[in-house]
């Protein structure tokens, strides 16, 4: 099986919905639950899902990214044990408070993670290696805020 890409909408006031995009890899041998709550986790603590915005319901969230209720529902859960999530019966779940910080073995799986999956979707393109670490600093610096480390070394 391949990656697949989906959506989830994050309620976001005054503005609407609001697209998070996850991807799935059913076949990387990572159970789709750890991965929902990892791309879920580093949305959190980029601010692409800020605190208190409200996240879909798990049902609804299963839909969207085609598994079953109770692989978002688990996703939740962790996230909600982290202190990341808050589940208000009969309103939803929201983004907690405060904002996670990544450790640096997580960033560093995370950074992997994301390279290995852009150099796979390059395989066989012929780009040159030094062109493509250009390009990804260029895109570094026009994308991280300001405030973010350029020198950490995750």
């Amino acid at each position: 099986m391949t990656r697949r890409r989906h959506v989830i909408y994050i309620h976001r006031s005054p503005t609407g919905l609001f697209p998070v995009y996850l991807r799935l890899d059913p076949g990387n041998g990572v159970p789709l639950g750890t991965q929902i709550a990892r791309q879920l986790r580093l949305a959190l603590a980029s601010g692409r899902i800020a605190p208190g915005e409200q996240l879909p319901s798990a049902r609804d969230a299963a839909l969207e990214l085609g598994v079953n209720f109770h692989t978002v529902r688990k996703a939740y859960a962790t996230l909600e044990s982290e202190g990341l999530l808050d589940t208000r019966r009969g309103l939803g779940t929201f983004a907690a408070s405060r904002r996670p910080k990544l450790r640096v073995a997580e960033q560093r799986d995370l950074v992997t993670e994301h390279l290995r999956q852009l150099l796979e979707d390059l395989a066989g393109a012929q780009f040159d290696p030094a062109r493509v670490e250009r390009l990804l600093l260029d895109e570094w610096r026009r994308l991280a805020p300001p405030t973010a480390p350029q020198g950490d070394n995750p």
